[in-house]
């Protein structure tokens, strides 16, 4: 299985909608409301490709995944959010047909290749502390938890 990562197209917006809500409906099982307790539209995805750094994840020409990364994420990392030494990580999201296959770990690798070739070093993604499951499946994927902040409102 070929898993290739390029940069979404409006076409994918329906397909990618339902990946991403297949992934928030995983999430919200486990007390994660992170991302919306409302289903991800096709509009919402929409803008997302607009805005540019939404990834499609495909295996076989088939919709297997997605990920956005940004260059900055100063609302999570202060001053480090801006310091242009990594890409961030977010709606990392794979299609409930693909669980079970590593596919989130190849996106990730995948992701920091890209980071590479576009001269960043890292990769940094935040997490609910919350979801132990999800932060427990970042550290086994390589990450290290760097620290834990509250968010006002969450």
């Amino acid at each position: 299985m070929n898993l290739v990562l390029s940069p979404s197209e409006v076409m994918d917006a329906g397909a990618l909608a339902s990946v991403l809500q297949q992934a928030n409906s995983r999430k919200q099982a486990h007390g994660d409301n992170a991302w919306s307790i409302y289903p991800f539209t096709t509009e919402e995805v929409l803008d997302l490709i607009e805005e540019g750094g939404m990834y499609t994840a495909k295996i076989d020409e088939t919709i297997a995944g997605c990920v956005k990364l940004t260059e900055t994420d100063e609302r999570i990392w202060g001053e480090e959010g801006l310091d242009g030494r990594a890409l961030y990580v977010h709606r990392l999201a794979t299609a409930d047909t693909f669980r079970g296959q590593r596919l989130g770990g190849r996106i990730i690798n995948l992701a920091g290749k890209h980071a590479e070739s576009v001269g960043r070093e890292l990769l940094r993604l935040d997490c609910p502390a919350n979801n132990e499951l999800l932060c427990g499946y970042y550290l086994y994927e390589g990450f290290s938890l760097v620290r834990s902040i509250k968010l006002a409102g969450r």
